[in-house]
């Protein structure tokens, strides 16, 4: 009987930890040209390509803004970039947004927010869903960065939890 709760307890918690941890949110970059992305942390998810899972970035317009995470993996070496980036289920993850052709200020807005944690882009915290960033002209790559191990307060300081 013993051997049965502990068996059924271990195989419930297995169920249950993906649900925990996965999360999905979608981004929209727009500077001049929109482009809808997504990141997230999913239960068998790899850092490199998943075929099932990320989004692989077309090839770039011949002009006009064009941003993708980037990519390296020895797998897929004709995929340099994609536009929805799942990783794997962890503590903190960053993305690189590189950004292309960027000649004026680009908004960046976040769909969603995982449910713990905190999302900042280039060091400024996502509060809510409804935030826009704006971000000045010209840079090379923009910085996503998910840490679970932090948390916004009601004062929207960022505190380490204990």
């Amino acid at each position: 009987m013993y051997m049965r709760l502990k068996h059924g307890i271990a195989i419930l918690i297995l169920a249950v930890a993906p649900i925990i941890v996965a999360w999905r949110a979608g981004i929209v970059v727009d500077a001049g040209r929109k482009h809808e992305l997504q990141i997230g942390m999913e239960q068998g998810a790899a850092d490199g390509f998943d075929a099932k899972i990320d989004r692989p970035s077309p090839p770039p317009p011949p002009m006009g803004f064009y941003c993708f995470f980037s990519l390296s993996d020895t797998n897929y070496t004709f995929i340099d970039g994609l536009w929805g980036d799942i990783r794997p289920p962890a503590d903190s993850a960053l993305w690189n947004l590189e950004m292309r052709r960027w000649e004026t200020p680009a908004t960046i807005r976040f769909d969603s927010l995982p449910d713990s944690g905190v999302i900042s882009v280039d060091g400024r915290i996502i509060d809510s869903s409804t935030d826009t960033i704006v971000l000045p002209a010209n840079k090379d790559r923009i910085e996503i960065e998910y840490s679970a191990n932090k948390e916004k307060t009601s004062n929207e300081e960022i505190i380490e939890p204990e």
